[in-house]
C-alpha cells in the first residue's frame, strides 16, 4: 500500500494533472486533500470540504494502473479519520456505475437525484446522483 499524507499546495501541480486524467475536479487550495503515494509517484487522491459536522466529497481519483488495490478505500479513511464527520455528501454521475459501486461499498447511499447537472462533451446533460454517509451508524 502506497503512503497516504495530507497534500500540499506543492503537490497540486501533480493532483491537478492527475484530475484531468481521471475525468474530476481539481482540488484547490482551499480544500482538504490526501494523497497516496508510491516513491514519490502520485498514485490518489481525495478532496473534500469540511463544515461544521459535515463532509463533503469533492473529488477521489486514482491513476488507472494503480485502480483496485485499496487506494480509493484507504483515502476515504483517512479522510474519514481526519474530518470524523457525522454525515458525508457527495454527487456522482448517474452514468458512472464504477463510481457508485465503489461508494456504496464504502457506506453511501442514494439520497437524491440532480437533473441534468453534468454536461456532457455532445451538449447533452446527464443527471448526478446524491449520495450520503453516515459514518457512525
Amino acid at each position: 500500500m502506497p503512503a497516504i499524507r495530507r497534500a500540499g499546495s506543492a503537490d497540486l501541480p501533480a493532483l491537478h494533472a492527475l484530475a484531468d486524467a481521471a475525468h474530476v475536479c481539481r482540488p484547490d487550495s482551499g480544500d482538504s486533500v490526501w494523497l497516496a503515494a508510491a516513491d514519490g509517484t502520485p498514485l490518489g487522491f481525495i478532496a473534500c470540504r469540511s463544515v461544521l459536522d459535515e463532509m463533503e466529497l469533492l473529488a477521489l481519483a486514482v491513476a488507472p494502473a494503480a485502480q483496485r488495490q485499496g487506494i480509493a478505500t484507504a483515502l476515504h479513511h483517512a479522510a474519514l479519520a481526519a474530518l470524523a464527520p457525522a454525515t458525508a455528501y457527495l454527487e456522482v454521475r448517474a452514468d458512472n456505475h464504477g463510481a457508485q459501486t465503489l461508494y456504496q461499498r464504502l457506506g453511501y447511499r442514494v439520497s437524491g437525484r440532480r437533473k441534468a447537472y453534468y454536461p456532457n462533451p455532445d451538449g447533452s446533460r446527464t443527471d448526478a446522483l446524491l449520495m450520503t454517509l453516515h459514518p457512525t451508524e
